[in-house]
């Protein structure tokens, strides 16, 4: 597990409350500050 998975799997878990269904996680994408994931707009995967 890389940081960037663990990233996801707790913006998606625990802090997204606009994201329903079911949810991505990429290895490949790069980490991004929690303000940018955490938004309606993005939901975790920019």
């Amino acid at each position: 597990m890389t940081s960037t998975i663990e990233q996801q799997f707790l913006c998606h878990v625990a802090l997204n409350l606009f994201e329903q269904g079911a949810c991505n996680m990429e290895s490949w994408r790069k980490g991004l500050p929690w303000w940018q994931q955490t938004n309606p707009v993005h939901r975790c995967n920019p």
